[in-house]
């Protein structure tokens, strides 16, 4: 019995994947451009050292380009965390009115 209801929910978990398959998609996109910035950017703060008087002229250079970035970044997981709300708000909804029919 325990393994019926344990395959029923995957066949669920799997119809519900598929059906979300384009907003995954999107999400998962955002994210890894994000996470692309975020990564290039951590070298930007790995590679200087403030004590260094050449790398604080480089940290201060290097300052608006990285500030871009992190706008551009926080933007990408803004998007993508838009999506989650919106989804899980509809999902809440579905089980309130699931509950209601029940």
């Amino acid at each position: 019995m325990k393994n019926e209801l344990k395959e029923k929910r995957e066949q669920i978990l799997d119809q519900a994947a598929y059906e979300l398959s384009d907003e995954l998609l999107e999400v998962n996109d955002k994210l890894e451009k994000a996470y692309s910035i975020i990564t290039e950017m951590s070298n930007y703060f790995e590679s200087y050292d403030v004590k260094d008087k050449e790398d604080v002229s480089a940290i201060i250079c290097e300052f608006p380009k990285n500030k871009k970035f992190a706008n551009i970044a926080y933007d990408y997981v803004y998007e993508a965390k838009t999506i989650i709300d919106e989804l899980y708000g509809r999902a809440t909804e579905a089980q309130k009115s699931k509950k209601n029919i029940a």
